[in-house]
């Protein structure tokens, strides 16, 4: 068992529906090498061979015939009652491990009773049909004849009799008509030569000790086992569950599985173990408080039990089983077929459902017969169920009674769809012992190489041979382990992301087939614990296309009818298929594409494979390369960035088309120049090829980190791949902050002031601007030079690194005066006093604060004479005014001049100084009388 199987899980204790019939449907009276299994009450198959009145030709003294007994149809109504002959037992003890709710209960529990009623009606019609028929048997084994099967509705045995004995025969009023059917032709195993199984062992791979495998395959037989102490079973490892006792059916489903008898071989005779399981947690190798498991666990599961689906959810738990441990399982579709309407059972979206034909003993398909009772399709939701057909009428298997007494053959034939399962249970071994491990890659390669289907017609109305598809009955077609061998190592593994795709080539004949197959994930809620519930996801919708090397897509094949009408088949399904057209050989690319949804994962894993190899083609990815931002790095709101961008397709394989380049800007920032959404390289770029730059210009409008994202565009063959890079913008809006530390204010004298400053918040410089001026830069101390006299304006602004500056800068006003303002001398008065002394004053004026200092001189006839108010001076500005006294030493002289009128001249000066320091003189004259 593969290492994934195991990790992490120690128990899944979920037991399948099983089929326990007590005595009455035991059919005892079925003796002499012949049993019916449980499940198998429906007649082996209903349609006839051609001619079937018909005397059978004689070889070697021998006839193989087919007798009707005259109460051939005894059963008839009971079987169409449908639901009473579906064996799917609900019981008490099951409730618990399925986690029936209690208002299921009651309706499970008065199911069963109906079931039982109806099974126990049946086992009534049962016996008194087998009663009519044991003599017939009985006369044949008498007379040295091979009774190979005994068939209830019609009820006939098919045997091989000595031709002697057909005239007893077919005058035997128990027989009411004598059939020729074809002779066997020597088969080994029937069923396994069949389904092609010698080709495998012939290139040395035998399910996992053959000399080519790769892999010690196992596989489990679930709810039944098989009698280890058979001599078909003398070189393989039998591991049965202690809680699981040896039935004949057990032994007959592990026998065509595994089987090393030379005669009657199973589909994998080197299996390494074959395991007999009571439940899924001992196939699986985990230990519960029931014991141990398998020793060593298994890669395939056969299920050969179920009832007809009333439902098609997705909360099957075998799906996830597989999805979980990545086993592969298969199944039989069920016995419950009637009238051709749908009845298939086991219908996992992950596993393999497989109905019956009957070979006839011969190994030509052309005359293979569909297992009467085997379950039809399509599922409740119209899903392809089944998926294959396997050989299921009197398969010859090892038997459980070989040792009872009195003498009992070792092996016995059965039919039904239990023995058809496990021919592909056998065949996923041969190709997990090959080294193939994907449950769905084996899937895919059993389903891609079955065999059309081209035996007897079904009578389904709408359906011929052969067949070209899917059918209800037959599902993808024949299981063909020849085609399997040569087609084994075709496949491919992958995934695909929503909304986009994966591309594969091949070379293909005329009409050869491509499949898909995927599965429903999930897992299980709770689990170790008994009770387990499972949680699955939305089925994915993988769709598989074709296409001619030019590109032209092949349309799929058109709907072929069905039992369910027109709608009823699902396109969403788990397996898809296409084929070549006609002609060939073609180069044809597969595209596998995610239609839908993948949830819980990245991308949808799959399995795809082809009747020829197939060649991975790179998709077409369109890739944003050489992104660039300019600048880069930090910058400030507003400013201008230069994005650039080229386009490279990543692929080696395809060109791309409609290719396409977007910017998304995201919020805070805005495109200012440039078609966010460009058209690259005229819309085409081949394989490998990387266009020209394309460019746009931003600009941040918020501050912080941006992410702008890249968006390249462009696809293949219908789907559009997109690829996406990302720049960095990081936008540094919040400006520094400025204070003017030290600079004059008011008036100054000084025409060349300094001025100190500094800022905050990231100020790497400074902008500075005089009387609104244009800011430049500067650096602090700051000197002003040639300012004029008057008022004046400073401004400076802080600036980052980015560039942004100061909204509000700081400012200082100041008035350069270098002169006083409103200086003003006037005479107020002049006159000479009686006395001789020149008496006058003056007014002064001053528009602002500061002081007038003031001075005088006076002459009398050309002769100087003092002054005594001479040096006086006052402040504050406005008007003054200072009264001057002359005092002549000559005193007569001044008063001789006052006599004969002559004058007292006299001078004054006035210096006026403001408060900064500015001083202007004024001078005037006078004459005193």
């Amino acid at each position: 068992m593969r290492a994934s199987n195991r990790a992490g899980l120690a128990l899944w204790a979920r037991r399948r529906g099983s089929v326990a019939l007590s005595g009455a449907l035991a059919l005892a009276g079925l003796t002499g090498g012949t049993a019916l299994a449980a499940e198998d009450l429906e007649p082996a198959y209903v349609e006839r061979a051609s001619g079937s009145d018909a005397v059978p030709k004689s070889r070697g003294g021998v006839v193989h015939v087919r007798l009707i007994g005259r109460e051939q149809d005894l059963l008839r109504a009971a079987l169409k009652a449908g639901p009473a002959a579906r064996l799917h037992p609900v019981s008490r003890a099951a409730h618990g491990a399925l986690g029936i709710v209690r208002s299921e209960r009651s309706a499970a529990l008065g199911a069963e009773r109906s079931y039982e009623a109806g099974i126990r009606g049946l086992a009534d019609e049962a016996e008194a049909t087998v009663a009519g028929l044991k003599p017939i048997a009985a006369a044949i084994r008498a007379h040295g004849g091979i009774v190979e099967e005994i068939e209830l509705a019609p009820a006939a045995v098919r045997a091989t009799v000595p031709s002697r004995l057909l005239p007893a025969l077919s005058g035997s009023p128990a027989v009411a008509l004598v059939q020729g059917l074809p002779r066997p032709r020597g088969l080994s195993g029937a069923g396994t030569t069949v389904v092609g199984a010698p080709s495998w062992w012939a290139d040395g791979f035998t399910g996992g000790t053959g000399s080519s495998d790769t892999v010690p395959a196992d596989a489990a037989i679930e709810s039944e086992a098989a009698d280890p102490t058979h001599p078909a079973f003398s070189a393989t490892s039998v591991d049965n569950d202690p809680s699981q006792g040896v039935t004949d059916h057990g032994t007959h489903t592990g026998g065509i599985i595994a089987s090393g008898d030379g005669t009657y071989p199973g589909v994998a005779p080197g299996i390494d173990r074959l395991i007999g399981s009571g439940s899924t947690a001992y196939e699986l190798g985990f230990a519960t408080g029931l014991g141990p498991g398998a020793s060593d666990p298994a890669e395939v599961i056969n299920v050969s039990f179920g009832g007809p689906a009333s439902v098609d959810g997705e909360d099957d738990a075998d799906d996830i089983l597989t999805a979980v441990f990545g086993v592969g399982q298969a199944f039989g579709a069920g016995n419950d077929n009637v009238d051709g309407t749908p009845t298939v059972g086991n219908i996992g979206r992950n596993v393999l459902t497989v109905g019956g034909f009957n070979d006839l003993g011969t190994i030509d398909p052309t005359d293979d017969v569909v297992l009467g009772v085997s379950s039809r399709g399509p599922t409740p939701g119209g899903r392809k169920k089944p998926d294959l057909t396997a050989p299921a009428g009197a398969v010859i298997a090892p038997s459980a009674a070989w040792n009872s007494p009195p003498s009992n053959p070792d092996f016995t034939a059965m039919s039904g769809t239990s023995f058809a399962a496990p021919h592909v249970a056998g065949a996923m071994t041969l190709l997990e012992g090959a080294g193939i491990a994907s449950a769905m890659a084996q899937r895919a390669i059993l389903i891609n190489s079955a065999r059309d289907w081209v035996g007897a017609a079904t009578g389904l109305i709408g359906w011929s041979s052969p067949q070209s598809g899917w059918r209800p009955e037959v599902g993808w077609g024949q299981l063909d382990l020849g085609t399997a061998l040569a087609e084994r190592s075709n496949y491919r593994l992958g995934e695909v992301a929503e909304g986009e795709a994966a591309y594969y080539s091949a070379t293909v004949p005329g009409g050869g087939k491509a499949t898909l197959a995927y599965e429903l994930r999930g897992y299980f809620v709770g689990f170790p614990n008994p009770g387990t519930q499972t949680l699955t996801y939305t089925q994915s919708n993988l769709d598989l296309h074709q296409y001619l090397a030019d590109g032209t897509e092949i349309p799929p094949a058109p709907a072929l009818p069905h039992g369910g009408g027109p709608d009823a088949l699902d396109p969403d399904d788990t397996v898809e298929q296409v084929r070549a057209p006609a002609g060939g050989p073609h180069q044809i690319v597969f595209k596998v594409e995610a239609a839908s949804e993948v949830e819980g994962a990245d991308a949808e894993p799959f399995a795809l494979t082809s009747v020829a190899p197939l060649t991975p083609l790179q998709p077409p990815e369109v890739v944003p390369v050489n992104v660039s931002s300019d600048p880069a790095g930090s910058v400030g709101c507003g400013a201008p960035v230069e994005i650039a961008a080229s386009l490279s397709n990543e692929s080696t394989d395809l060109g791309a088309g409609g290719v396409s380049v977007r910017l998304e800007p995201g919020p805070g920032v805005e495109i200012v120049a440039g078609d966010p959404e460009q058209v690259a390289s005229g819309g085409d770029l081949g394989a490998g090829e990387t266009s020209e730059p394309h460019h746009w210009t931003v600009a941040a409008t918020a501050n912080g980190a941006h992410e702008l994202t890249i968006v390249g565009a462009g696809g293949s063959y219908g789907t559009e791949f997109t690829r996406t890079a990302s720049v960095d913008l990081t936008a540094d809006c919040v400006a520094p902050g400025t204070s003017i530390d030290d600079g004059p204010a008011g008036a100054i004298r000084d025409r060349s002031p300094e001025f100190r400053f500094s800022g905050t918040g990231g100020a790497v410089g400074f902008e500075c601007a005089v009387d609104a001026s244009a800011f430049e830069p500067c650096g602090s101390p700051h000197r002003l030079g040639g300012l004029g006299e008057g008022g004046h304006g400073f401004a400076v602004r802080a600036v980052d690194a980015v560039g942004n500056a100061d909204p509000s800068p700081a400012t200082r006003s100041f008035v350069v005066d270098r002169s006083v303002a409103g200086a003003r001398l006037s005479i107020r008065s002049a006159r000479i006093s009686r006395r001789g002394r020149a008496v006058g004053s003056v007014e002064t004026a001053l528009g602002e604060g500061g002081i007038v200092r003031i001075g005088a001189k006076a002459w009398v006839r050309k002769r100087r004479i003092a002054v005594r108010s001479a040096g006086f001076e006052f402040g504050g500005g406005g008007r003054g005014w200072a009264r001057l006294v002359v005092a002549p030493q000559d005193r007569s002289r001044v008063r001789s001049a006052r006599r004969h009128g002559r004058k007292a001249v006299v001078r004054v000066s006035a210096t006026f100084e403001d408060e900064l320091g500015n001083a202007r003189s004024k001078r005037i004259g006078f004459a005193a009388r």
